[in-house]
C-alpha cells in the first residue's frame, strides 16, 4: 500500500509539479521512509508553494481543487521535525 502510495504521488507531481498538498503529502512519505534530507527539501518546496497561494485553495491545470491551509498550519512543525531527525541520524559506517 505504501509504494502504491509513493508511486501515485510521483504520478500526480510529475504532471504537477506546483502542488503543495501533493508535496507535502510526499514528504511526508519520505520522512516515513527516513530519507530525511529528501523529506526536508520536499517539506520546503510545499512551504514555499503553499505561500504562494492566494486565498486558501489550490487550483490544478486540470481544475482540481486542493484545500492549502493544512499545508500552511503543519508545514513549519513538519520541518522542525524532520530537522530534528536527520542531525540525530549517525553517520553509517
Amino acid at each position: 500500500m505504501h509504494s502504491e502510495q509513493r508511486q501515485v504521488l510521483l504520478d500526480a507531481l510529475e504532471k504537477d509539479a506546483n502542488n503543495p498538498v501533493g508535496r507535502f503529502e510526499f514528504a511526508y512519505i519520505l520522512e516515513e521512509e527516513k530519507h530525511w534530507a529528501d523529506s526536508l527539501r520536499e517539506y520546503q518546496v510545499a512551504k514555499r508553494l503553499a505561500a504562494s497561494v492566494k486565498g486558501p485553495k489550490y487550483i490544478d491545470s486540470r481544475g482540481n481543487v486542493y484545500e492549502v491551509d493544512g499545508v500552511r498550519e503543519e508545514v513549519d512543525k513538519a520541518i522542525d521535525r524532520v530537522a530534528k531527525l536527520d542531525k540525530s541520524v549517525e553517520p553509517q559506517k
